[in-house]
């Protein structure tokens, strides 16, 4: 069925998997057999309605174009019938100008349907041109599908926008007016109509801005007029501010009460219209679908009556296969209506929950407003009790300090006397604490350079102690290696010895296996001598395989030897890198136990100078072990004295420097000094 407006006709042609002799004889019954299709002459009536239905709204011309565009991928799937069968049929289609125009397409839904591939001429030599003719289509001048209108809904649903009589509800939000129409015909469809006022620009942003601003003008005016109207009234009356505040606050409150429930109501009608309208869009499809299984059946049924050759019941099926698709057609234009209407629903109704978010953002900013502005009414009122409270406060402040200060002027002569003996006092211990904090800086920092000193030793023995670890870890992974290595290369040398001696054995057996066939060939043994002759042949050809598998074990051999020579040097590098750490690692550790052993020996003077005697000998303890250790490395290195010029010649017990006051601290930092020197 290549068109949706026209009916199909078949003619025969022949088929190519007849035997030959019947080809010959009468030709097939389809020999000759061509597709073509007839134009349908157009319905002035459905043309008139169609004009009438122009003026529908854009969407309800992208749902048609929409329904044409998948009418004719549904037609067009349904071309091949039988591989075999109409192998050869042709497509003729009519020319453009013969063709009714569509009422349901536009201009761009018609153009994929008129530039559906066609089925390419069959190149065969038409045998039988004036062969038999099947027809299972109808005349030109046969009767004409009734138009849009005439033809009856299956779901006897109108498709057709009927006057509304039935009740509107109206929306009023900025200067848009929402008009919700709910109707039923034959208790199914609904139609809901929003629209603008007359003579008034689509609702937008700007235009609700400018409403709000107008609406909350308005609400200003009114409450000022109802202010001067009530302000003598309220005046003469205590709590007159408070009620006037109270009645702007009902009043507010009225309004965005009244603008809300119109807003709801107006979503709830668009929400029962919208699920009306998509039990009709299930229906649709559910019909839908209906009609394409029953043309599909007709479909089915046409094919086996064409490869049965039962032309009556072909032609009773071609007669209902007509209807039906344009049955389908219609259903399919319905269901496109059906759901292009569920659109608009879901559009109108996404725009009445717009506009019952604007009055609720509205309220609230008029709420928010109000509450604003007579909070800040409040919080001034109290701002200014507060500050008359706070000038009554100043004021007997400034009084009590004019007393105050008349006491003080007597008292100020006797005062600076006291005052400046002070500062000539304050000045000498000025300049002593000064010479102590000096004092105390130049101890602190010979402390830190002796943590800094310790620190760096202990980090540069851990990273030695690493060090030798990893080269340790070096030498034991390249021992493992030379082991794995020297296993390998004896098993080559033994590999080897036994390739050397089975070539050995070969040398000495082919010369007697040459003589014994010699002496068979003069016998005239001849199996004897084949059976030999195949022997010395397997020798020679092992004799040669062994000399190959030698020539790789020698190469490998090599070059093992050469790894196990490279592993070698490795590790007696790897070795004189160990002993060089660890010369290096016993010379940090030795400065580091010297430093200890000094501190201990400071920290234990320090101590018994402020008389805890029981640290004095666990510092002692310390000292006597970190100086055991530092002499036996001593002793094992033979270490000079160049190796400890770095290190400081003193150290300073810091609880000496944070207890010991003036005097003593120069003392002590004389000392210091006399032993540096």
């Amino acid at each position: 069925m290549a068109s949706s407006s026209a009916e199909s006709t078949v003619a025969a042609e022949p088929h190519s998997n007849l035997p030959e002799h019947e080809n010959d004889d009468m030709g097939s019954l389809f020999e000759g057999m061509v597709l073509f299709t007839t134009p349908v002459h157009t319905d002035s009536n459905s043309i008139s309605d169609d004009q009438n239905q122009g003026k529908r709204v854009s969407h309800d011309a992208d749902a048609a174009a929409a329904a044409a565009d998948s009418l004719s991928q549904l037609s067009s799937s349904s071309l091949p019938l039988d591989e075999d069968l109409f192998s050869d049929l042709s497509l003729i289609v009519a020319a453009p100008d013969d063709r009714p125009p569509s009422p349901l397409s536009s201009p761009s839904a018609s153009s994929p349907a008129a530039s559906h591939p066609q089925p390419h001429l069959s190149t065969r030599k038409k045998r039988r041109a004036a062969g038999l003719r099947i027809g299972y289509g109808r005349d030109r001048d046969g009767p004409q599908p009734p138009s849009r209108q005439q033809l009856p809904d299956p779901n006897h649903h109108s498709l057709q926008s009927k006057p509304p009589t039935f009740p509107v509800a109206y929306y009023h939000t900025s200067n848009t007016n929402v008009a919700v129409a709910a109707h039923q015909d034959g208790g199914h469809q609904i139609r809901v109509h929003l629209a603008t006022q007359q003579h008034s620009p689509p609702h937008s942003a700007a235009s609700t801005t400018c409403s709000r601003e107008a609406d909350i003008q308005q609400l200003e005016e009114n409450e000022a007029k109802q202010h001067d109207e009530e302000e003598p009234v309220l005046s003469n009356h205590p709590t007159g501010s408070c009620q006037m505040v109270e009645f702007r606050f009902e009043e507010i409150k009225t309004c965005m009460t009244e603008k809300l429930k119109k807003a709801r109501e107006a979503v709830s009608f668009l929400s029962a219209a919208r699920k009306d309208s998509i039990r009709k869009r299930r229906k649709a499809a559910l019909q839908w679908s209906q009609a394409s299984a029953k043309y599909r059946e007709l479909e089915k049924q046409l094919e086996e009556a064409c490869e049965t050759e039962d032309f009556e019941k072909a032609e009773r099926v071609s007669e209902s296969l007509a209807p039906a698709e344009k049955d389908r057609e219609l259903l399919v234009v319905a269901l496109r209506d059906a759901e292009a209407e569920c659109d608009a629903f879901d559009s109108r109704m996404q725009e009445a929950l717009q506009s019952q978010i604007l009055a609720e953002e509205e309220s609230a900013s008029l709420l928010r407003s109000f509450a604003l502005v007579h909070s800040s009414l409040d919080e001034k009122h109290n701002n200014l009790e507060l500050d008359l409270r706070q000038l009554d406060l100043e004021h007997e402040l400034l009084t009590n300090k004019k007393k105050q200060i008349d006491d003080d002027l007597s008292q100020e002569e006797v005062r600076g006397e006291e005052i400046r003996e002070i500062s000539r006092i304050s000045a000498i211990e000025a300049s002593i604490c000064q010479d102590v904090v000096g004092l105390r800086k130049s101890m602190l920092q010979l402390i830190q350079k002796f943590i800094e000193d310790k620190m760096k030793l202990s980090k540069t023995e851990q990273q030695f102690t690493e060090d030798v670890n990893m080269l340790k870890l070096g030498i034991s992974s390249a021992r493992a290696s030379l082991q794995e290595l020297s296993s390998s290369k004896s098993s080559i040398q033994q590999e080897v010895e036994s390739c050397k001696q089975r070539l050995f054995f070969i040398d000495k057996r082919l010369p007697e296996l040459e003589a014994e066939k010699k002496v068979a060939a003069t016998t005239r043994n001849f199996k004897e001598a084949a059976r030999i002759a195949t022997e010395v042949k397997a020798l020679s050809v092992e004799r040669v395989g062994i000399g190959i598998k030698m020539g790789d074990a020698k190469s490998q051999l090599q070059q093992l030897e050469e790894q196990i020579c490279n592993t070698v040097n490795r590790l007696e590098q790897t070795e004189s890198q160990v002993l060089l750490r660890e010369k290096e690692l016993e010379m940090a550790r030795f400065q580091r136990l010297t430093l200890i052993a000094e501190a201990a020996t400071a920290e234990r003077f320090a101590a018994i100078e402020l008389g805890d005697l029981e640290e004095a000998d666990v510092l002692l303890a310390e000292a006597d072990a970190a100086a055991s250790e530092a002499r036996k490395l001593l002793l094992l290195r033979n270490f000079r004295d160049e190796d400890l010029s770095d290190l400081p010649k003193h150290f300073v017990p810091i609880e000496l420097v944070s207890k010991l006051e003036g005097k003593q601290l120069a003392e002590l930092m004389a000392s210091i000094h006399s032993r540096g020197g």
